[in-house]
């Protein structure tokens, strides 16, 4: 049966993580990418380099589903070879630094010369324009300027930085969802367009909700945190998460603890980091402290093993806090697909990770892994009516490896 994107080829041009994050769940679900890479590896990010050679997981997580050619483009003959792939192709993505793309020649008014139903994504740090639009950035930078590193953190002022690159794995999600909107369109009208993704707007949007109180008044009182004492230790030294998002969810965890008496503190537990926006502040971390600690000194007595069976029945909302090595084997990961075991011609059977989402009819799945540099740069470049003398004069003049 086949995947809900074949059919569409995607020219990927990316190197750190939003960009191959955007291409990889493209080719996920069907779409055939292929990676344009520096023959020298000159551009790649050292780790990337580092990652592949030793057949790292990191890697095959962002290149699995992809074919990968090493092409000069800053020789008249590699970008040739380019503008042909572009003739034949429905997607570019790049993540580029603003300007990159022009003085290489292979931006989107020149390409869409060569093909006006191409479209052309760009993932960066800040966007296309703005007086940030040549700042460089990383993940942490984004957070910090869409306010969430702002509001993450302790009482006493400190910034607590995910070990998730959150606002990259975000704007790659941004980056497919507006290449689909722009094939979607491209039905209607025939024509390709650009999709200009930054990875600060995207936190900024993620944050609207954070962001709403300051619409509404002259300012809001700053917020540290978000419910930290919703995690608790067991007497194993594991840890338990709990969410309440509504007071059903309170009650029934006080009652499979035994804490009936608490369960009116439903509102205090919710101002968790926020009690500052509270008429009685100090009442309100008088009874958190109360409350938390009754939680606390129950949840104590037992190991997580012993808990789970009992707030499953419960049906509280709850989740073990897992290390990164006990999540494939959790049942639920495991159940629903999330761990792929595939052999690998060289190494044996290698575990990846699944494809979050399931279409019923569709599916997407792994169908290759993360491919060596230049890998099939003479079968992409065949395809495009290369002869292999003239490959073969391409790589003697390192156009091409």
């Amino acid at each position: 049966m086949a995947a809900p994107l074949e059919g569409v080829t995607v020219i990927d041009l990316t190197r750190f993580i939003p960009g191959p994050f955007c291409t990889v769940m493209l080719g996920d679900m069907g779409a055939d990418v292929i990676k344009v890479e520096d023959p020298a590896a000159r551009s790649a990010p050292k780790g990337i380099i580092d990652q592949r050679e030793g057949r790292r997981l990191a890697y095959s997580a962002l290149e699995r589903n992809k074919r990968s050619i090493a092409l000069n483009l800053k020789d008249a003959a590699g970008r040739e070879a380019f503008y042909r792939l572009v003739r034949v192709a429905d997607v570019v993505v790049d993540d580029f630094r603003p300007g990159v793309t022009a003085r290489l020649d292979i931006d989107y008014p020149t390409l869409k010369e060569t093909n006006p139903r191409i479209v052309c994504c760009s993932v960066s740090s800040y966007g296309q324009d703005g007086p940030y639009r040549d700042v460089p950035g990383f993940d942490p930078n984004y957070l910090a300027i869409s306010g969430v590193l702002g509001i993450t953190g302790g009482p006493d002022g400190s910034h607590v930085i995910p070990a998730v690159p959150v606002a990259d794995y975000a704007a790659g999600m941004n980056a497919v969802i507006g290449v689909l909107l722009a094939l979607r369109v491209r039905q209607e009208t025939g024509r390709g367009q650009f999709v200009d993704v930054s990875c600060a707007d995207t936190m900024v949007y993620w944050m609207g909700t954070r962001h709403w109180p300051l619409f509404l008044s002259d300012g809001m009182k700053p917020v540290r945190g978000r419910r930290p004492s919703h995690v608790y230790r067991t007497k194993d030294d594991r840890y338990i998460c709990f969410s309440f998002g509504t007071v059903v969810f309170w009650e029934r965890l006080c009652r499979a603890l035994g804490l009936e008496r608490y369960v009116p503190y439903y509102e205090d537990i919710q101002t968790l980091g926020m009690d500052a926006y509270m008429p009685d502040p100090e009442g309100v971390r008088r009874r958190q402290k109360e409350a938390v600690g009754a939680v606390q000194t129950v949840l104590g007595t037992r190991t997580l093993e012993e808990w789970m069976p009992v707030l499953k029945e419960a049906d509280t909302c709850f989740s073990p806090v897992y290390e990164l090595e006990e999540v494939m084997e959790d049942p639920q990961v495991r159940s629903r697909g999330m761990v792929v075991e595939v052999e690998h011609p060289e190494t044996g059977v290698v575990r990846q990770v699944g494809v979050p989402l399931r279409l019923s009819e569709t599916p997407g799945g792994f169908r290759r892994f993360a491919p060596r540099r230049g890998e099939h740069t003479r079968e992409v470049l065949g395809s495009l009516g290369y002869s292999a003398v003239e490959m073969a004069e391409m790589a003697a003049r390192g156009v091409i490896a």
